[in-house]
């Protein structure tokens, strides 16, 4: 049976779509769709209906797409779009809306339910204690992703959202209300000062979490306590002992 990817770039507005064909080893580009701009993440939604991307655009934001199936390759059609005070770098989405995380900032989208796209920013979100965010201005920040906010994740339940932030090496922990907006109920510090958490990503049950962190290239376990801590309980070094260990850990899922 032939599956297929929706996979988009960091400097191309387009979103691909990619056919793998296990049975001929294959893969290959076989449509592509018109983007906003350059997406480097994309979110699907439960029922795959709806697709919601963060868009390196002037100024920067996220679009919000229908997938069109009638073909029979999968394709994508724009919805709308809406402004992010900062580059986004990740954005999730449940059935009413949408979280976004980037640098210093994020927001909270909520979203229409007749369309599926954006109804109207619902709340803002600010991960800088002090002062201004300080961002080098090189190729490699991408706006201040190196150095801020990276991620947003949602529990398997929908009642939590996890942000990994690099610059503040923590995790945000925030309960999600029933109309999408959140409440912070951690910052939970990395076990080493220099880690920069990158990524989290839940367990299917929920329990625990997993934690990449960026400088280190640990991959960190934590336990949810009373549903609005985290807990560490193990970690593990992704690269074998001896080498350099300024590798970054760029994604990780489960």
């Amino acid at each position: 049976m032939v599956s297929h990817f929706l996979v988009g770039t960091f400097d191309t507005p387009l979103v691909f779509t990619l056919a793998f064909d296990p049975a001929a080893k294959t893969l290959e580009v076989v449509a592509k769709s018109e983007a906003t701009g350059a997406h480097s993440w994309l979110s699907l939604s439960a029922d795959k209906t709806r697709l919601y991307a963060t868009a390196w655009t002037t100024p920067p934001g996220l679009a919000a797409y229908s997938v069109e199936r009638g073909s029979g390759t999968p394709t994508v059609k724009l919805i709308n779009a809406v402004e992010t005070q900062a580059r986004s770098g990740y954005c999730c989405n449940s059935r009413v809306a949408v979280y976004s995380a980037g640098g210093p900032t994020g927001e909270v989208f909520q979203l229409d339910e007749a369309t599926g796209g954006f109804k109207a920013e619902i709340q803002k979100l600010d991960f800088v204690d002090r002062g201004v965010q300080v961002d080098s201005g090189g190729v490699m920040d991408f706006g201040g992703l190196r150095h801020g906010a990276h991620s947003a994740d949602l529990s398997p339940d929908g009642k939590l959202l996890y942000v990994a932030d690099i610059g503040r090496n923590c995790v945000f922990v925030y309960a999600v209300a029933l109309d999408g907006t959140l409440t912070l109920t951690d910052k939970n510090i990395a076990p080493r000062t220099e880690d920069g958490p990158r990524h989290v990503t839940p367990h299917p049950d929920g329990e625990y979490v997993y934690s990449l962190q960026e400088h280190t290239s640990m991959v960190d376990v934590f336990r949810v306590v009373d549903g609005k801590t985290l807990a560490w309980k193990q970690g593990v070094k992704i690269i074998p002992s001896g080498i350099f260990r300024t590798y970054l850990g760029p994604t990780l899922e489960n």
